[in-house]
């Protein structure tokens, strides 16, 4: 009840989304039916170094709401410790800390608003296996591609999840010392996004930092 009560402010379906294609531990039915692999860009020099996340003030030209991300990190506490208890279990690594912070994509603010475009971002520092956090991730997303990881090296991947026969765009990456998602609303709503590789990999510019 608490968590459906801290989803109103964001969206319902965007805490519901966040929470269940990431923890469900079974194969995604619809994996079959568009899934593909590929090879990554390779990564650029210096990308071996250790890396963590950090809630950025700003990704790109894309401001950080602070009173969304409040309440999503709220909203997100029992998925977040679910997820990296099933990574844990599968052998994809260990979460140390958790990361959450939602970006506007538009001038309107206000997350409720049914014009708010927004990405919602959320990962860990830690210590992960590559190749295992993708092929978990392959059992949760639809139509999965690798993308161009940027200069920081990894594998970095976009798809959709699929809820009630509905596709909304989502990207991840994956290094040896981080992990990270992020996901698109519209008006609350989970959506497909044109261009959501590129701002992925904004976003993941700005929240992943060299270890000081």
């Amino acid at each position: 009840m608490v968590l459906y009560l801290l989803a109103s402010v964001v969206g319902v379906v965007v805490i519901v989304l966040l929470v269940v294609h990431l923890t469900k531990t079974g194969t995604n039915s619809g994996a079959a039916g568009g899934s593909t692999t590929g090879t990554s860009a390779p990564a650029a020099a210096g990308s071996t170094s250790q890396l963590v996340l950090k809630a950025a003030p700003k990704a790109g030209s894309f401001a950080l709401n602070t009173a969304a991300t409040s309440t999503l990190t709220q909203g997100m506490k029992p998925g977040l410790a679910s997820l990296a208890s099933v990574l844990k279990a599968k052998g994809a690594g260990h979460a140390s800390k958790d990361v959450v912070a939602v970006y506007d994509l538009n001038s309107v603010t206000n997350p409720t608003a049914s014009n708010f475009k927004g990405v919602d971002f959320f990962g860990y520092d830690g210590t992960f296996n590559v190749a295992a956090v993708v092929k978990f991730e392959q059992t949760q997303l639809v139509s999965t591609r690798l993308v161009n990881p940027g200069p920081h090296g990894g594998e970095m991947m976009c798809g959709y999840t699929r809820t009630n026969g509905a596709d909304a765009s989502s990207c991840f990456w994956v290094t040896k010392t981080t992990f990270g998602m992020v996901d698109f609303v519209i008006g609350g709503k989970p959506v497909k996004y044109n261009g959501a590789s590129n701002i992925a990999l904004t976003v993941r510019d700005a929240v992943e930092v060299p270890a000081s």
